[in-house]
Order: structure tokens, then C-alpha cells, then sequence
């Protein structure tokens, strides 16, 4: 049964906050992370993406320039 790729997203999103700070390896285990939870390869790569792509656009539009 395949997971959630919402969920994947979402606990992706999560960890990218918290790990972020970690050059390379905080996105790299918050990619991992949502490819885990929304389970298979096609799927896990599509959360991870999505997961980055949600956290830049709410993380880098925080960012006064």
C-alpha cells in the first residue's frame, strides 16, 4: 500500500525548517525523510521536490531583501 504523498510533503517541509540551518546534509535528510514516508521511488522523489520547492517559496519570501 503506498503512503501519503501529502504527508510526505509535509514531513518534509518540517524537517527542512528544523534542518535547514545544516549546510548539504539538513535538505538532503529532510528529501529522504519525505521519500520515506510517501513510500516508492517516482513518489518519494515527487515529495522530496515538492517538499524544497514549498519550503523555499515560504522560507525565502520571509527574508526581507
Amino acid at each position: 500500500m503506498p503512503g501519503s504523498l501529502g504527508l510526505g510533503v509535509l514531513v518534509g517541509f518540517l524537517l527542512l525548517i528544523f534542518l535547514g540551518w545544516i549546510p548539504v546534509i539538513g535538505p538532503l535528510i529532510a528529501g529522504i525523510a519525505a521519500g520515506v514516508v510517501a513510500r516508492g521511488a517516482k513518489r518519494g522523489a515527487l515529495a522530496g521536490f515538492l517538499a524544497g520547492i514549498v519550503g523555499a517559496v515560504i522560507l525565502g519570501s520571509s527574508c526581507p531583501s
